[in-house]
């Protein structure tokens, strides 16, 4: 059931996991995105979609970015990107508690799969804040927040793609801003 709901939702991604995994992964795969899913990791708190229009759920852009950018992807770190996008005030499993807060509270000294999820998770809501319904100050204040995350620092550890990536993004996302409010 759990199978049938994932591959519907991320027919893309499912392929792509079956691909570089195996039908093992992808179902152990498919039982975490569900219960992330419900726990609110697709919800994108702001964004407004068009009824009728189709998307790619928040975790598989998250995850897609992830095994698109980064080296070594296991399938624990599948599972920690799944529950990455939860919100905070949910209850993670507790083989993945520990993980999860590393990237939410990433440091320097964490390892690099941890900052490539981060990044991931900044990149996609970089890439999607001009849909936010949100005023100019608080997307501004996000955009400034992740321009000066630690992790963009040419010689932090992330991932270069990732990196360049933000960077681009944060940079397309204030011009956005700054046309829209006729600057």
């Amino acid at each position: 059931m759990m199978l049938v709901r994932f591959t519907k939702e991320c027919p893309g991604l499912a392929a792509s996991l079956g691909r570089l995994y195996g039908k093992d992964v992808v179902a152990q795969f498919a039982l975490d995105y569900c219960e992330a899913a419900d726990l609110g990791g697709n919800v994108e708190f702001g964004v407004a979609r068009e009824e009728g229009v189709s998307f790619n759920p928040r975790i598989a852009r998250v995850v897609s970015l992830v095994i698109q950018d980064c080296a070594n992807i296991t399938s624990h770190v599948l599972r920690v990107v799944a529950y990455s996008t939860v919100p905070l005030d949910r209850e993670i499993p507790g083989d993945l508690r520990f993980d999860v807060s590393a990237v939410r509270d990433v440091a320097s000294e964490s390892p690099e799969w941890i900052k490539c999820i981060a990044l991931a998770l900044m990149l996609d809501r970089a890439r999607h804040l001009h849909m936010a319904d949100i005023g100019f100050d608080e997307k501004e204040g996000t955009l400034a927040s992740f321009a000066s995350s630690a992790l963009l620092a040419p010689d932090a550890g992330s991932p270069e793609s990732l990196r360049l990536k933000l960077i681009h993004s944060i940079d397309m996302q204030r011009r956005r801003l700054h046309i829209d409010i006729g600057e």
